[in-house]
């Protein structure tokens, strides 16, 4: 079954608040803390549109390639695919050196909590500083629906004291990139 990712993110300003709002969600459970991934993101030099991305995500337990489609429409929703990768340099080089070019690196600490069928991200980014991203997996036959769950992911947004103008419906590429162009 082909499943379409979707998510939203905000910037988070103050931890301690945030943190009480996420105790305060009833069966809550921790999937990881403090994990650090070094996710590098390429596209092949043709692609203009960005068709297709690849990331390699690296963990301290391994690595994961994952094939991701171009958002459709807002950068909130799109296909991907994560497979298990044993070797993530080897595999950068071969792509590299196959007419891949690097979009960004995102380097971050993740602390990641399930939250009903919803995954709950705090990520602390270098040079982008702290958000908090909120995703579900819906399948395929369900992409009509998609502004339901958008809707649903603000809710859960409000719920971790978010308010609406805070809610980005850019993803961390976009965001590392506009930061990347702003320097001099």
């Amino acid at each position: 079954m082909i499943n379409m990712e979707i998510e939203l993110r905000a910037r988070i300003e103050n931890k301690e608040v945030f943190q009480e709002n996420l105790n305060s969600l009833s069966d809550l459970k921790i999937i990881s803390m403090g994990e650090r991934q070094i996710d590098t993101y390429l596209k092949h030099a043709s692609d203009i549109e960005r068709i297709l991305v690849l990331r390699i995500r690296r963990k301290d337990n391994g690595a994961i390639l994952s094939f991701k489609t171009k958002s459709q429409g807002k950068d909130v929703a799109w296909h991907d695919i994560d497979l298990p990768l044993s070797e993530p340099d080897l595999m950068e080089d071969i792509l590299t050196n196959s007419g891949y070019i690097y979009v960004v690196e995102i380097d971050k600490v993740r602390d990641a909590y399930k939250f009903q069928n919803y995954e709950i991200n705090y990520d602390q980014i270098r040079d982008l500083g702290s958000f908090v991203e909120v995703a579900v997996e819906i399948p395929e036959s369900e992409s009509d629906n998609k502004d339901v769950y958008l809707k649903k992911l603000e809710e859960l947004l409000a719920k971790l004291g978010c308010e609406k103008q805070q809610i980005i419906e850019l993803g961390y590429v976009k965001l590392m990139e506009q930061e990347n162009q702003s320097r001099p």
